[in-house]
């Protein structure tokens, strides 16, 4: 482009000047200050409320170098910008530098200057002057905590990924093909996995991670039985809405009596609508070693001794283990059920 095209451009470009505040004549027309553009901008008159002006400054400008060019001096409250890639406004005041977050100007920045109040010789109406955007301060995204519970399983059980308290966020995510989240999560990896959660806001992101240890689930030696836990339910006929437990025997021996080592967890969560708040709490109920009697492809039930469940207003999560005592069992033996 030649010098003398480009420097017209340039002189049309910086000359844009929209006025915020109208006035009812010109004798109300007054300008209360002046800003001194670097070449080839002229200097700009300043008006009561707040000026639109396409700054012609390098780019990286301090936004205290902008303020200064403004004569007379202090005639300057704040000076604005919109990000368009933030679609918020990013402020500067030279009275509180720490609470700015607009801190540099680039060429041909279209900004707003606002003009300190009781400066123009003749005030124009009230009703027609636009107040400024309210500086918006954004702080760093904060979680409590992240954890698994729990967070070491055998190959083929699951686990809950759980938070405490979140501020600052407007978004979770986690990965390992999860994505966004408002609540605990069930997981269930083949192998030792770490889980990152990501919370994003205004401020930034923070991330917290978490790893869940997993221990093969291979055969044990000398097989004698295949005893699973298939099935968690609760019995609605009963009054106290208890929670049963289904033991199965997968076809592996001829034989009835049996005894296991049997214990259940329940998680209960937050009231349902509610997010970003950690669990009511964790019970678990060991029931010790107790005989069971299920032949080959048979059943049997046992009361997890879990009761009065509020499916209405809660969330639970509910797992049982079962553990060989009289016998070797190669398969996994846990089961977990999610009731709502």
């Amino acid at each position: 482009m030649k010098p003398k095209l480009f420097a017209g451009l340039m002189t049309v470009l910086a000359t844009v000047v929209t006025l915020l505040a109208s006035f009812h004549s010109l004798a109300l027309a007054q300008p209360v200050a002046s800003i001194a553009l670097p070449a080839p901008a002229p200097a700009r008159q300043l008006y009561p409320g707040c000026n639109n002006i396409g700054l012609s400054f390098p780019d990286g400008t301090p936004s205290a170098t902008v303020i200064q060019a403004v004569t007379p001096g202090g005639t300057v409250d704040t000076m604005w910008r919109h990000s368009a890639a933030q679609n918020r406004f990013e402020g500067y005041s030279a009275q509180f530098p720490q609470a700015s977050d607009l801190l540099t100007v680039n060429f041909m920045d279209a900004v707003w200057l606002c003009m300190a109040e009781g400066l123009a010789a003749v005030q124009p109406p009230t009703a027609v002057v636009l107040p400024p955007p309210v500086l918006q301060v954004c702080n760093a995204p904060a979680v409590a905590s992240f954890a698994a519970n729990p967070s070491t399983i055998a190959a083929g059980q699951a686990t809950t990924l759980g938070w405490g308290a979140v501020t600052d966020a407007d978004t979770l995510t986690i990965d390992q093909g999860i994505g966004p989240v408002t609540g605990p999560v069930l997981v269930s990896p083949l192998v030792t996995t770490t889980y990152t959660l990501t919370a994003t806001g205004c401020g930034g992101t923070t991330t917290s991670q978490v790893t869940v240890t997993v221990n093969p689930a291979g055969p044990a030696p000398g097989q004698a039985a295949n005893l699973e836990p298939t099935d968690l339910w609760i019995d609605w006929n009963d009054p106290n809405y208890p929670m049963w437990v289904t033991i199965t025997n997968q076809y592996s021996e001829n034989r009835s009596n049996f005894t296991v080592g049997v214990v259940c967890t329940l998680d209960a969560y937050h009231p349902k609508g509610q997010t970003n708040v950690p669990p009511v709490g964790t019970l678990v109920m060991d029931l010790g070693q107790i005989s069971v009697t299920v032949g080959w492809g048979q059943t049997t039930n046992v009361n997890t001794q879990f009761s009065s469940f509020d499916l209405v207003n809660y969330t639970y999560i509910v797992r049982c283990s079962i553990t060989p005592v009289d016998f070797t069992d190669p398969s996994w033996n846990s089961h977990w059920e999610k009731f709502d």
